[in-house]
């Protein structure tokens, strides 16, 4: 599980054991979408890379406010593809 903080021009993730990274949004290259599937249910990973490298995960299992961050990233950093859930 990591805990994330979206800022003005930074995004900080700090994993369970205290170790924060922390990326400026001009570093990052882009995000894409997949899904994971589980016993419970299948839930959307967002991967945040930095060049070809996933440098942090959102996931809509772990966090509360998944879709408010990805709704924040939309416009911050491009879009790569891949699988997504439909909400609708």
């Amino acid at each position: 599980m990591v805990f994330v903080v979206l800022e003005e021009n930074t995004i900080k993730g700090t994993n369970v054991l205290g170790r924060t990274s922390e990326f400026s949004f001009d570093n990052l290259k882009g995000y894409k979408t997949s899904i994971n599937s589980t016993r419970v249910g299948n839930f959307e990973e967002l991967r945040i890379m930095e060049g070809d490298k996933t440098v942090l995960i959102l996931s809509e299992w772990y966090h509360e406010n998944y879709q408010e961050m990805k709704k924040s990233l939309k416009g911050r950093l491009k879009y790569f593809g891949g699988a997504a859930k439909n909400y609708s």
